[in-house]
């Protein structure tokens, strides 16, 4: 995050458990106007807000999904013109 914010990139966080450290206060007001979006914990809640609909309502081009959260999604992204890269498990 901070090599993001030296580099004056805009950055929304959202995270449920660790709210302090949170600039939004819900995923889909994290969603909101974003270009990008990485996902770094396996929060099954994120589940029920990341459908495939969703994601492309938010207009995101971008997915980096650092727990395989949505890789039942995988195809749907990539047909959708959504560069999505899972890492993990």
């Amino acid at each position: 995050l901070n090599l993001l914010k030296e580099l004056q990139v805009d950055i929304s966080v959202y995270d449920p458990y660790i709210a302090k450290l949170s600039t939004a206060s819900s995923l889909s007001e994290a969603l909101r106007g974003v270009d990008a979006v990485v996902i770094t914990t396996a929060n099954k809640d994120f589940l029920d807000e990341l459908t495939i609909d969703n994601i492309k309502a938010s207009d995101i081009k971008v997915l980096i999904d650092g727990r395989n959260l949505l890789r039942h999604l995988k195809n749907d992204l990539i047909t959708a013109g959504i560069k999505y890269q899972g890492i993990g498990l």
